[in-house]
């Protein structure tokens, strides 16, 4: 049986994420919530729709706690190409139309 993430596996820096997995982060005191996902792949297939200045954190690059976690925030109006690190293209977006999660 597949144990599922929780908020806190995601939200937690020092947990890191057990699977693939986009949670929904309770409020931290910055007034509102926010959405973790574990690694580069995982953003890319996190689901629409997408609004303007949507958060995400990304919990690593290629494994959660790898040292390479980074914050991002959508940019509906972006075409710049993913780079794999502080561009990321959401695999729902076709190349030619605009939206990227773009580093904080």
């Amino acid at each position: 049986m597949t144990t599922l993430p929780q908020p806190s596996d995601c939200c937690n820096p020092c947990a890191g994420a057990r699977s693939a997995c986009v949670v929904e982060c309770p409020d931290s005191g910055g007034g509102g919530t926010g959405l973790a996902t574990p690694t580069v792949a995982t953003l890319r297939t996190v689901p629409g729709p997408f609004t303007l200045y949507q958060f995400i954190t990304r919990l690593g690059q290629d494994a959660p706690n790898d040292g390479l976690g980074m914050e991002y925030w959508f940019d509906t109006a972006s075409f710049e190409a993913d780079n794999g690190t502080t561009v990321i293209k959401p695999d729902s977006i076709d190349a030619s139309d605009p939206g990227r999660w773009v580093q904080w």
